[in-house]
């Protein structure tokens, strides 16, 4: 049983995180500061659902979406055992906030036959 994380604190909610193998919500997880997808490469403690709802938004992004939405973390989903059911995108959520504050909708990347 992996305890890596456990007891950090998540870089953006500032809860106490749980094992990395948890199935909570505060599960410990590394997160890119600037996405990954963005050429981020900086990584700090987050919990699974911080981690989920920034996904590969901008820190600023993600900065005014934690204050336009004082309980953020009650909006991510519940974490699955079967990896299939908790990999759902948040587009609903995502779209939302980018049409709230004017910005652009990246399109969805699909993979396998169209």
């Amino acid at each position: 049983m992996s305890e890596r994380g456990k007891g950090q604190h998540c870089h953006w909610c500032e809860r106490v995180l749980e094992a990395v193998n948890s199935l909570s919500r505060l599960a410990a997880t590394r997160d890119h500061v600037h996405p990954k997808s963005k050429g981020g490469k900086k990584t700090v403690w987050a919990c699974w659902g911080c981690n989920m709802l920034k996904g590969d938004m901008l820190e600023p992004e993600w900065v005014a979406f934690m204050a336009n939405n004082p309980e953020w973390w009650k909006l991510a989903p519940r974490r699955r055992p079967n990896r299939s059911t908790y990999r759902r995108p948040l587009s609903e959520l995502r779209s939302a906030f980018y049409e709230q504050h004017g910005g652009v909708i990246p399109p969805k990347h699909r993979t396998g036959p169209s």
